[in-house]
């Protein structure tokens, strides 16, 4: 066997495993992205806008309400009440640890 040929194709033999290993990370990852979109839009709208505005794009209370015409006092409530109906549609998937973040 040839020592400069067996060099470049071991690297090529490495390389492509840690391609596989990539596109299989990121396909994983298209996969979640997919499914947290799909059930977010089976939320009711009201849940869906105050989560998104509140808990995804990080507005404040006051500015959640201020767009969604809402008292102030209802964004949280709005935003618990999303969160748990989300997380039961994701548990119905099988994956229910997608919104877990290890604070209990």
């Amino acid at each position: 066997m040839n020592p400069a040929k067996s060099a470049p194709q071991r690297w090529e033999k490495s390389f492509a495993g840690e391609i596989e290993a990539d596109t299989f990370e990121s396909n994983a990852r298209r996969d979640r992205v997919r499914l947290l979109a799909s059930t977010l839009a089976r939320l009711p709208a009201r849940h869906r806008e105050v989560l998104v505005l509140r808990r995804i794009r990080g507005l404040s209370r006051r500015e959640t309400a201020q767009r969604l015409g809402l008292p102030e006092e209802s964004i949280e409530v709005h935003a618990e009440a999303a969160m748990k109906c989300w997380a039961k549609l994701l548990r119905r998937r099988g994956a229910g640890e997608l919104l877990e973040d290890g604070s209990d």
